[in-house]
């Protein structure tokens, strides 16, 4: 039994010793776990303080930016209505015109009409007055032709008539001569 009792004391000693060393090593374990904490804990709020004022910087530019943002849109708003005014002007002014030169090209297409059809007018009657002068000027044409054809047979007719005349005036000057002579001396009958 001793050496069992020594057994059981020596395995109590070391449970001692066990124990022993265990809470030393819980104590140190939670004291490094406490400093470890704090060390954390402080970091945390460090970083807890250095975000926190990084959110509210952050919250300040954001709410910054869309105050300007905000101004800006309504800036764009504004200068959007004014353009949109503008190029709603531009467009009555354009359909305005537009209607105006068309009716303009209106009215001129109807003068042109008018004056195309007076100019065929005019173009048919000068084509007519021109096939009554052509044709008036060959009837002239035939008739000096004839009138040249009937001068120059009058003159013809008149050369031969003045041959004629010629003829028979040297006939019967001949035969008066002859007679003038022949109550002379002029020849005999037989």
């Amino acid at each position: 039994m001793s050496a069992r009792n020594e057994t059981i004391q020596k395995l109590r000693e070391e449970l001692e010793l066990i124990k022993t060393y265990t809470l030393q090593d819980e104590r140190a374990l939670e004291a490094e776990t406490k400093a470890s904490e704090e060390a954390d804990k402080g970091a945390f709020t460090s970083k807890e303080a250095a975000l926190t004022d990084e959110l509210r910087r952050l919250q300040d530019e954001l709410k910054n930016k869309k105050q300007a943002n905000k101004e800006a849109e309504e800036a764009l708003r504004k200068k959007k209505v004014k353009y949109e005014g503008e190029a709603a002007a531009w467009i009555a002014k354009y359909d305005t015109d537009m209607e105006e030169k068309d009716r303009e090209i209106s009215a001129l297409r109807l003068i042109y009409e008018e004056e195309r059809k007076e100019l065929t007018r005019l173009e048919n009657y000068f084509n007519k007055l021109m096939q009554e002068r052509e044709a008036a000027l060959a009837e002239e044409r035939k008739k000096a032709e004839e009138r040249a054809r009937q001068q120059a047979q009058m003159a013809t007719l008149s050369k031969a008539a003045t041959m004629l005349q010629k003829i028979w005036r040297g006939k019967c000057a001949r035969r008066d001569a002859e007679k003038k002579k022949g109550g002379k001396g002029g020849k005999k009958k037989k």
